[in-house]
């Protein structure tokens, strides 16, 4: 069964700007999400895992990404206005892009909830730092991937352009639908 929420998504390729965005809204008193791959890959470097031995196993890697976006998302309300950095499906165009069979965990939570919102950021020139590694033409993959899984789930979306990160947050904010009744 499906769930409406209140959420909206902030989404898009690697590096394009999505946490600072999250980071601004928190500032205005809005609840948001972390990004929870950052996450993840900053728990583990903290163990003392290195970069290669993390993103050595793919699969678990997107696994233990899942489990802690399913964890978040699980503690929400669904009747409160929250901006996630990525959701569930964002999951399903990382296991496309790396090629991943899909599994039961991935497909009995990719439909639990309906968000408000899915706002895609357009590209920004890329800036990889130690837990983003991609390249150009992957950055640019997984943006469509990202794109593809939203719009055959039937979401509408909503890009936000290439703009300074105050536009960005101003025309996000312009672009919300009044929140759903439930």
């Amino acid at each position: 069964m499906e769930h409406q929420t209140n959420w909206n998504v902030i989404t898009g390729g690697p590096g394009i700007g999505k946490t600072t965005l999250i980071e601004m809204l928190a500032g205005l008193g809005y609840t948001t999400t972390v990004e929870n791959a950052r996450l993840y890959i900053e728990e583990e470097l903290a163990k003392g895992i290195s970069i290669n031995d993390i993103r050595s196993d793919f699969k678990k890697l997107q696994t233990s990404i899942l489990k802690k976006q399913i964890h978040t998302e699980s503690e929400l309300n669904k009747d409160q206005t929250v901006f996630l950095d990525r959701a569930i499906p964002d999951a399903k165009a990382y296991y496309d892009f790396l090629g991943l069979t899909y599994d039961d965990l991935l497909l009995s939570h990719l439909k639990k909830y309906r968000y408000r919102n899915v706002f895609v950021l357009d590209i920004l020139p890329l800036h990889n730092d130690y837990a983003r590694t991609e390249n150009k033409e992957e950055q640019l993959q997984i943006h469509s991937n990202l794109i593809s899984v939203y719009e055959k789930m039937g979401y509408n979306i909503i890009h936000v352009p290439v703009l300074d990160p105050e536009s960005r947050m101003e025309f996000i904010l312009n672009h919300i639908s009044e929140p759903v009744a439930t």
